[in-house]
């Protein structure tokens, strides 16, 4: 019982990084992207497409990662195992099990960090 207590806080451990993480990448790409010294940009001009998906692809996660985030501290399960079964969604709604979520964030993540690496290899 006790370990699988320390799973769900490692759970919430993970998730508040990959928050932290989603923010900065997402803000310091958005940076890079509108970089300009005096009237000239820095970078090329990146793909839009793939970098709209991006930005957008990283707010998914980060919205994923919240709702993980904000359950764990509400759950009343009795560790992770619990958890990942459970049903949560913003508000308290019960949209999609928790182990979904995960998956979620993480896919959302590492495809935004792939759009964005693309958007820079076909730039303009």
């Amino acid at each position: 019982m006790e370990a699988n207590l320390k799973k769900l806080e490692l759970l919430y451990d993970h998730t508040k990084f990959h928050i932290g993480l989603s923010l900065i990448l997402n803000s310091a790409y958005i940076t890079l992207v509108t970089s300009k010294i005096g009237r000239k940009d820095v970078l090329p001009v990146l793909h839009p497409t793939l970098a709209w998906i991006a930005v957008a692809l990283f707010l998914v996660a980060g919205i994923a990662a919240g709702v993980i985030a904000s359950s764990v501290i509400q759950s009343k399960s009795n560790g992770a195992d619990d958890f990942l079964r459970a049903k949560i969604g913003p508000w308290d709604t019960a949209l999609l099990p928790a182990k979904l979520w995960v998956h979620i964030e993480h896919s959302a993540f590492w495809l935004a960090v792939i759009c964005a690496a693309l958007s820079f290899v076909f730039s303009k």
